[in-house]
């Protein structure tokens, strides 16, 4: 297997924040009525990185908060990853 092959890994969904972006201007006309919103990369509790929204409630994000995993169902139930404060 190559370094950047892709591969099914199982988490507890348990992570911290390794980076992320506040978008304050939209991408697209579709995300005008989101911003501002978090991206960000999150370093899973088994080594890997995992990237999706931060939706920090009324937290704080910062690199190295914890974070859990969510699944949430997107536009036209396609599934998408999100992340929120953990405890």
């Amino acid at each position: 297997m190559t370094e950047d092959a892709l591969e099914w890994r199982t988490s507890s969904g348990s992570g911290t924040v390794y980076t992320y972006s506040e978008l304050i201007q939209p991408p697209t006309e579709a995300d005008r009525d989101r911003v501002p919103y978090i991206l960000g990369i999150v370093e899973m509790a088994e080594g890997f990185y995992l990237f999706g929204e931060i939706v920090p409630g009324e937290k704080r994000i910062d690199v190295g908060m914890a974070v859990r995993a969510l699944a949430v169902e997107g536009e036209n139930g396609i599934p998408l990853l999100n992340f929120v404060p953990a405890g």
